[in-house]
């Protein structure tokens, strides 16, 4: 696994990212924990998390990443609810898996691409448990884009940047369906 430190220029994530083919994607974890039968979304707010994790197997490129969505009521932060997904992605890729470039890449990898690549699918296993579950429905906000840049790269900071909270999402109320006159 890369670690942290590695540096690593935005051309060089380019060419490694342009030498990876998605191969396969399953999901291998799954843990669904609810503490009420049906809660009302207007009483509860999410935090959504993840974590991720990279490594070579014979000759292929793997990487975990679990996607973590926690229901807490608002009046105590007190959990009602969680749902927790870990998929893992194999890549083939046409460079050597000896190329130190893969072992460069793998952290920047798991933090930039592979959120990206399995947010759709989680998105779409979190409505269709909260239905199985019979809890309300809602859709999860699309993820956002951060630019990839180095610390080498980056420009010098004006300000001290401030602390990025966790990222809520509200359920969304369903609209009365309209009368036609």
């Amino acid at each position: 696994m890369a670690t942290k430190s590695s540096k690593i220029t935005a051309s060089e994530f380019s060419n490694f990212l342009s030498a990876l083919e998605l191969e396969w994607i399953r999901v291998m974890q799954v843990n669904v924990d609810a503490h009420q039968p049906e809660p009302n979304p207007a009483e509860n707010q999410l935090e959504i998390g993840g974590e991720g994790s990279f490594q070579v197997v014979d000759d292929r490129i793997q990487a975990s990443h679990l996607f973590r969505i926690v229901f807490r009521a608002k009046e105590n932060q007190k959990e009602v609810g969680k749902i927790e997904v870990r998929y893992v992605l194999s890549f083939e890729s046409s460079l050597a898996m000896d190329d130190p470039l893969i072992k460069k890449a793998g952290s920047a990898f798991v933090r930039h691409q592979i959120p990206f690549i399995v947010w759709p699918y989680f998105r779409e296993f979190v409505h269709a448990m909260m239905t199985r579950m019979g809890w309300p429905v809602f859709i999860l906000p699309l993820m956002r884009a951060r630019s990839f840049a180095t610390e080498d790269e980056k420009p010098p900071a004006k300000k001290a940047a401030k602390p990025t909270p966790k990222r809520t999402a509200t359920p969304r109320k369903k609209k009365a369906p309209t009368k036609k006159k």
